[in-house]
Order: structure tokens, then sequence, then C-alpha cells
């Protein structure tokens, strides 16, 4: 049941994030609504996006940090399977927490990374390359998780190096 309840309440955080970015992205100078604070969606343009994939990497990075230590610990066998089974948890949170924020601000890249909307004619391929970077980072962590899931000690050697890098 706790499961389900955290992800009903974490499809409405992304539904709301998704709202809020969409909002901030269809917003004009002339648009009237304003948030909480006071400030309009068009002041808040570029920043929401910032602070939603600033959430999204950070949560993300604990949970690479969680499968780097959960791999450390099995690779020198140390009998901690308590210590063990909670850098589990806190990689699994953080990966299902961190990776929909990321994937939620996939639209709002140029917003968050300025350098991509100018005229240079290799600014696609930037573009490109982290693009590639996000999805690939994402898909070693869920085959990192997944490995370590089925068959614990042996993926170690393995899952260490994904998670690194």
């Amino acid at each position: 049941m706790r499961n389900r309840l955290f992800l009903l309440a974490l499809l409405a955080a992304l539904i709301l994030i998704q709202a809020v970015l969409r909002s901030a992205s269809m917003s004009t100078p002339f648009h009237g609504g304003s948030t909480l604070g006071g400030y309009t969606f068009w002041e808040l343009r570029g920043v929401l996006p910032l602070g939603v994939f600033a959430a999204g990497s950070l949560l993300f990075l604990s949970a690479a940090t969680g499968q780097c230590a959960q791999a450390i610990l099995q690779l020198t066998q140390k009998n901690r399977s308590g210590l063990i089974h909670k850098l589990g948890s806190i990689s699994s949170a953080g990966l299902w927490c961190g990776a929909p924020c990321l994937a939620a601000c996939y639209n709002a890249l140029p917003y968050i990374f300025p350098w991509l909307n100018s005229y240079d004619p290799q600014g696609w391929q930037t573009a490109q390359h982290l693009e590639w970077v996000l999805h690939g980072s994402i898909i070693a962590l869920v085959l990192c998780r997944i490995l370590t899931l089925s068959r614990p000690a042996a993926a170690a050697y393995l899952t260490l190096p994904l998670s690194l890098l």
C-alpha cells in the first residue's frame, strides 16, 4: 500500500511540475498570471526549469552514490545486510524521483543551457550530445539497479563502474 501511495504522490508532483513548466514556457510579457511570490511566469521562465533540473540531478546523483556504496560493500564482502538494504532503498528512491524530474525538463533544455540557442553551426551537435548523455546515464543506472536486484553479489563487479560513470 505504501508503494501505491508513493507512486500516486510522485505522479501528482510530476503533473504539477509539468504544468508549472508549461505555463512558464508559454507565458508572454503581457501574461497576467502570477505565482505565490508575486512573480510572473515570464520572470521565472528560465529559473523554474533550472531548479527542477537541479533537483532531479541531485536526486539522480544520490541514486548513483547509493548504488556505488552498495556495490563497494558487496565487493568487500562485509556482512552488513541492513546497510546494504538501506543503500539499495536510497538508490531506488533517488532513481524513481530523479529520473522523472530530469525527463520533465527535457523540453526546457534551451532554458537550462542557454548556449544551446546560439547560432553556432555546431550548437545542434552539443544539444544532441547532451541528450545522449542524459539518456545514457538514466539507462545505465536503471540497468545497474536491475542487476543489483537480480544478482546482488555477482553484479557488483559490473554495477560499480557503470554507476561511477
